[in-house]
């Protein structure tokens, strides 16, 4: 252990502590950091801190520099210099090593070259171990405090490689020494498991050099095992853990002194089984070239490549490259070792492009001496073949779903024969316990149920399995269905009972809702793909998906198909309208309108459609502030609900005519209908109608000059807003309680308000709601002093420019005039000028109100 200023330097951790907290360190500048500490303050040569980095590598300087200019970022200016001619030094000042620093272990801990030194009875390591430091740590204490210890992690994720360097480690080491059995040979037995746990027992005892009398004693090894200590690594039980099971529970019983540590991708349940599952190699927490370097992917990345071509290395030019290859890799060590090994000859791009025939490039052999498997293919091959019949077709079937999904939709998938239900669900447990489906944490508050995933070259491989099977078609159209389904609702729920502005469909399936979007419509099943768009619209609108929403809906309205449903294609319009005016498109959200009603004229029966159109036509000209034809439009759309016995229409409609005669300055007429479209919303218990209601009655307190009443009724919609997930309507609400708060004199309890309103809007790139929230910071800091007016006028003009052609949200327009006058007046025009210039240099997103 090193000291040095309120540095701690732990050798044989390889850990790095700042004032005894450890600070995350790249393997190659921990390397140059002790070689710089043992050089006492002096200068250390360059080939000296080449070697200690790169030992026995012929490696270009620059790689030494980069490494050196990231140490003194870590450490601060001045603490690593060079002397020209003499090297480089460490001039923080130095303590002396404590005593436990044990040169020879501070030696191994560096970079066992070999197994075979320390027990001669591991295969050698093929090379140093990139990462995992935690997981050694946390295996050597299980191992100490528990006799039974399991690796478990998808094929090619690195157990056997972790399990070889843990076994290495000479802590705690027992006095029989450490002893490796490789069990992939051992046959699969079908039923009883007495025959396999014979060949195991043979395994075992041929690693160990022991001669039983009996060739499948479990017995006669136990006995033989009775009075030594070791430790017995067993790689690869997979598809033996009955038999492993049993021999650990007889060792257990019969020689307690001998510890296992055992690799599989499934847990093996034997008494005192404690599981360490292995994750994938971390990526970047961050973008640029110090995350990077402290990604262990990235890291692995570049010494793979480094076999072959000894000079490349991580760049501040390549490293976004890197960093997707190693994404969409998902951090799995096998699958970047076999990328690596191609990009000398693919280059980065190439090899980019080269990831979508990832399944050809897995079949490649690795040409790397010492790995497992001869390709992450084969071991997937291996992984699949110990599979039941059943659990091979529910996973192919989940190569279908291009993200996480829930256990409804692998019970979905499961309907499809041979499945069902039932035997879906179990399938999924057991893919679990194989560690080729991983289910994700549950979330505090997120969801109602767990959420699984396949690595991104499992669900390849699940997919090429799912198109050689000749369902692929039928499982799409299932998958299709299944969503459609949740989108509609919970089955015998009430007709829009909580609004129209409930979605159903989780944020986590909007990749699945995209690819089944696209991928029914071109098997043939284009009116579902139609109708799975048109019920998808809330979950869009809700979640911020406006692009994505606008970008289906045009490429639908352009397939000729569309004009064969003239009924379907009149919902996609309206639908399509209601996301146009959520991000202010409003003459392209008319020219929806106009086409549904084009369509709706030749479907006479549609009277509930028709009042919507006639509806979000008036909403849309209100927003123009085209005040008689919005009324025309919404007075049409008040006479079709009545028609049409649509009692929640009504009081949706009645909600906009408030807003309508709000801003005609008729705040008695605005009262009454506000008010009755929030009794009906309150009897027939409509979430989103009474949410909406109570926002309108609070701007029509705000504009009638009572900001205390119109805070109270924001406060009680914005709840419900939440429990909706609408965050536009959140952040408007926000924005509208900070305005409020600043017209009753409270301009600090209005800033937290309107910075999370103006965090939601720039989340959902909602830039209308964005450009009022900009205002109303303007007017909070014109309110700190005439001093502040460049500051606001510099908030006004970055309004005007994210505006664009948007109108303002409701309250916030009679306030838009005043405080612009205000700044303006407190700067005259050529400071107003200069403020304008001084807001087009500027990015709207790095301004913190």
């Amino acid at each position: 252990m090193l000291h040095f200023a309120h540095y701690t330097l732990r050798v044989r951790e390889r850990q790095l502590l700042a004032h005894g907290v450890p600070v995350r360190i790249g393997s190659r500048a921990f390397d140059l950091l002790l070689a710089l500490a043992r050089g006492g303050g002096q200068p250390v040569p360059a080939q000296a801190l080449l070697q200690a980095a790169w030992p026995g590598q012929r490696v270009a300087d620059n790689n030494l520099r980069v490494q050196l200019s990231g140490l003194r970022k870590l450490l601060g200016p001045g603490a690593v210099l060079r002397e020209p001619g003499a090297g480089w030094r460490l001039a923080l000042p130095l303590a002396e090593v404590e005593v436990q620093a044990d040169t020879a272990d501070e030696a191994e801990d560096s970079s066992p070259a070999s197994a075979q030194s320390i027990t001669g009875m591991l295969p050698a390591l093929p090379s140093r171990l990139i990462g995992r430091r935690q997981e050694i740590e946390q295996a050597a204490d299980a191992l100490q405090r528990n006799a039974r210890l399991t690796f478990v992690g998808p094929a090619g994720i690195g157990k056997t490689w972790l399990a070889l360097h843990c076994a290495a480690q000479p802590a705690g080491r027992p006095s029989g020494g450490v002893w490796w059995v490789d069990l992939a040979g051992v046959q699969t037995q079908q039923g009883d498991a007495r025959p396999q746990t014979a060949a195991v027992v043979l395994a075992v005892a041929a690693a160990l050099q022991l001669k039983l009398g009996a060739s499948d004693d479990l017995a006669e090894l136990v006995q033989a095992l009775a009075d030594r200590a070791l430790l017995l690594v067993l790689d690869n039980c997979e598809h033996a853990v009955a038999a492993v099971a049993a021999l650990a529970d007889a060792l257990l019983a019969g020689a307690s002194g001998v510890r296992l540590l055992a690799t599989s991708r499934r847990a093996l349940r034997c008494s005192g089984e404690m599981l360490l599952p292995i994750a994938p190699l971390s990526l970047p927490d961050a973008p640029g070239l110090d995350a990077a370097r402290r990604s262990d992917a990235l890291q692995l990345f570049e010494a793979r490549v480094q076999r072959a071509y000894p000079r490349f290395e991580l760049t501040a030019d390549n490293v976004d490259a890197i960093a997707d290859i190693c994404r969409r890799l998902d951090g799995v060590a096998l699958a970047i070792t076999l990328a690596a090994a191609r990009a000398p000859m693919l280059g980065l791009d190439g090899l980019r492009q080269y990831l979508d025939e990832r399944l050809r490039l897995f079949r490649q052999r690795e040409p790397v001496q010492g790995e497992r498997h001869p390709s992450l293919m084969a071991a997937l091959d291996w992984s699949h073949g110990l599979l039941s019949p059943h659990q091979q077709v529910l996973l192919r079937r989940l190569g279908v779903v291009p993200a996480t999904f829930d256990e409804t939709t692998a019970a979905a998938l499961a309907t499809l024969s041979p499945l069902d239900e039932t035997a879906g669900l179990q399938a999924l447990q057991v893919l679990v316990e194989h560690s080729l489906v991983e289910r994700e944490p549950l979330l505090a508050a997120a969801s109602a149920g767990a959420r699984y995933r396949l690595h991104e070259t499992v669900r390849l491989y699940a997919r090429h399995q799912l198109d050689s099977s000749g369902e692929a078609l039928a499982v799409r159209g299932v998958l299709a269905r299944h969503l459609l389904a949740v989108l509609r609702g919970p089955a015998g729920q009430p007709a829009r009972a909580a609004g129209p502005l409930r979605a159903h469909l989780s944020d986590a399936d909007h990749d699945t809702l995209g690819v089944v979007l696209q991928g029914v419509a071109a098997d043939g099943h284009f009116e579902l793909a139609l109708q799975l768009l048109i019920e998808a619209h809330p979950h869009l609108r809700l979640h911020g998906h406006h692009q994505d929403a606008l970008r289906w809906g045009a490429q639908f309205l352009a397939d000729a198909r569309t004009q064969a449903q003239p009924l379907l294609r009149a919902r996609l319009h309206l639908a399509q309208a209601t996301i146009c005016w959520e991000v202010a498109r409003i003459a392209e959200g008319i020219a929806h309108v106009h086409a549904a009603q084009a369509d709706l004229q030749h479907l006479p029966d549609e009277v509930q459609l028709r009042a919507r159109a006639w509806r979000w036509s008036g909403i849309l000209h209100l927003a123009l502030r085209q005040h008689d034809v919005a009324a025309q439009a919404l007075q049409q759309a008040l006479h079709h609900d009545r028609v049409g016995g649509d009692t929640v229409g009504m009081a949706t409609t009645l909600n906009n005519l408030g807003n309508l005669w709000i801003e005609c300055g008729l705040y008695d007429e605005a009262q009454r209908v506000l008010e009755e479209a929030r009794e009906i919303n309150e009897r027939l218990g409509l979430t989103w109608g009474l949410a909406v209601s109570l926002e309108n009655l609070g701007e029509l307190a705000y504009v009638r000059g009572q900001p205390e009443q119109a805070l109270v009724f924001w406060q009680r919609s914005l709840p419900l807003m939440r429990e909706l997930g609408h965050r536009y309507h959140e952040a408007a609400q926000l924005i509208y309680q900070a305005q409020a708060l600043r017209r009753l004199g409270q301009g600090a309890a209005a800033r937290a308000p309107l910075r999370l309103g103006l965090q939601i809007a720039r989340e959902q790139r909602l830039q209308g709601l964005a450009a009022d929230a900009l205002v109303v910071a303007a007017a909070l800091t014109l309110d700190q002093g005439a001093e502040h007016a460049p500051a606001a006028a510099t908030l006004l003009h970055l309004a005007t420019r994210e505006r664009g052609e948007r109108v303002p949200a409701g309250p916030i327009v009679p306030d838009l005039a005043e405080i612009t006058a205000a700044v303006h007046k407190a700067l005259g025009d050529d400071h107003w000028r200069a403020a304008a210039i001084a807001a087009a240099a500027l990015s709207t997103h790095a301004v913190v109100v």
